[in-house]
């Protein structure tokens, strides 16, 4: 299945990707990047693989490095159908086992490509090609307890964190769970101290998450503006409390991803906690 979909990614202007499924998983195919790969013309799924090592690549190489992409929730065993090694170095050679094991997992096409230091690097990983073009696939995710509320178009290489929607990020309009607090601002101009050195620190924020109004004591009955997520434990109809509460929602329905917190006082109780 392929769609259209329209992205906003902060102040930007709206841009138009497509969305492609894979068995049960749903994917988008990102803002291109122009790249021809050399003796592939018929759009394919396919693999990049950034190469800096001196030599051949070896079959030691390249199995850590197909087990390393397995163990990234995002890919799957489709990709495999087309792989590009990209390289600086004046040429590169595969040795022949490797060649043979990467045919054997499923790859139908494979090549190599030199690329200048001076053009936009390529990133190693999953991607859509078309039309001379590499769009980057990111892997969608439902979120089944409600617990979101901005999405952000990030680049996910490192830990993955949802912050709740009191913190300033960039180019990112803060609610603090309240319409009338979230309308009349535009996009914040600045990250927040404390954002920012989750950034430092390697992390991408992926996610804001909804918390209760100004961060006061909220019983899901009395949210107004936004829906309350769901406490994902027990029959997963259990109802989240404390200023904190959608946020521990977040990581119950999407393990991957990190929350941060803040307490106004200690020893409250909070559902679901920890």
């Amino acid at each position: 299945m392929v769609s259209k979909v329209m992205i906003k990614c902060g102040c930007k202007a709206q841009m138009l990707c497509q969305e492609f499924s894979l068995g049960e998983d749903h994917f988008l195919a990102m803002w291109p990047q122009h790249f021809a790969v050399s003796g592939l013309s018929a759009p394919s799924l396919l693999t990049v693989i950034t190469y800096n090592n001196p030599g051949p690549v070896s079959f030691k190489w390249i199995t850590q490095t197909i087990h390393d992409f397995f163990e990234n929730d995002v890919f799957r065993s489709e990709f495999f159908r087309a792989v590009l090694f990209t390289h600086s170095a004046t040429q590169l050679d595969v040795t022949s086992k490797t060649e043979l094991y990467l045919r054997l997992i499923g790859y139908r096409f494979i090549a190599t490509q030199r690329t200048e230091k001076s053009e936009a690097q390529i990133a190693s990983g999953p991607y859509f090609y078309a039309d001379k073009n590499l769009h980057p696939a990111w892997k969608l995710y439902e979120d089944t307890h409600g617990a979101f509320l901005h999405t952000l178009i990030v680049n996910v290489n490192g830990w993955r964190v949802a912050v709740k929607d009191s913190f300033e990020i960039e180019n990112i309009r803060t609610s603090a769970c309240n319409q009338a607090f979230y309308e009349p601002y535009p996009p914040r101009t600045k990250t927040a101290a404390c954002i920012q050195d989750i950034y430092d620190a390697g992390a991408v924020v992926v996610d804001t998450t909804k918390l209760a109004s100004f961060a006061a004591t909220e019983e899901p009955m009395k949210c107004i503006n936004w829906q309350a997520p769901w406490n994902p434990r027990a029959d997963g109809y259990q109802s989240p409390t404390g200023c904190s509460q959608w946020k521990w929602s977040a990581p119950r329905s999407l393990e991957w991803v990190l929350r941060n917190a803040t307490f106004s006082w200690a020893l409250v109780p909070r559902r679901p906690f920890g």
